[in-house]
């Protein structure tokens, strides 16, 4: 016996499918515009580069390492979208300009702390999302140069205290001698005479 049994919910799900596909399809006609003109992406990064000078900006569906030490990878579909939309440049210009911020910011707060940044790798990817792949050195500089300073320091104190030692050796010696010279001249006037050598 063979049974045939339909599924209405497949059937539904299928129409459901193919009518949002043709509505996003037909909102969103400037997408083959984009995709015809390839120039387009580039003019439109090197555009963008020159408003983020601390980091080269590069488009690519993964992280880009190879370019420069401070890369920012953003995905082509998200610069396609910010080439359509006004609004969403700005948005997407701002996170990517604070994404630069805050990139010199942890800069600087490890140079303080003695680090230097061997790379800094951003990926932004379609959605805006953002990570973020970094290693940093230390390099000891600052410990380097407050070492020669303490160094430096300590030779001056160490010359100075040798000065003054010696100085009030001799002002010791020279006070025993007289002290002695005149113990002897007051020991002759008393009558006896002992010698004593140091």
């Amino acid at each position: 016996m063979i049974m045939n049994v339909t599924n209405s919910y497949n059937n539904d799900t299928m129409a459901y499918a193919a009518e949002y596909t043709q509505k996003t399809s037909a909102a969103q006609p400037d997408q083959s515009i984009a995709k015809n003109n390839p120039e387009n992406l580039p003019q439109y990064l090197k555009k963008l580069q020159r408003r983020f000078s601390y980091m080269t900006l590069c488009a690519d569906r993964k992280m880009n390492m190879s370019q420069s030490s401070r890369t920012l990878t953003v995905h082509p579909n998200l610069i396609r979208n910010m080439q359509q939309d006004p609004l969403k440049e700005a948005a997407y210009a701002q996170h990517l300009k604070s994404i630069e911020n805050l990139c010199k910011w942890i800069d600087g707060l490890h140079k303080v702390r003695g680090y230097t940044a061997k790379f800094h790798h951003w990926y932004i990817d379609e959605n805006g999302k953002s990570c973020h792949f970094a290693q940093y050195e230390r390099t000891d500089k600052t410990s380097e140069k407050l070492r020669a300073e303490r160094q430096k320091h300590a030779q001056a104190l160490i010359t100075k205290t040798r000065k003054n030692s010696a100085q009030k050796s001799k002002k010791l010696k020279a006070s025993l001698q007289k002290q002695k010279t005149e113990g002897a001249k007051k020991r002759k006037k008393a009558g006896f005479h002992l010698d004593i050598h140091i």
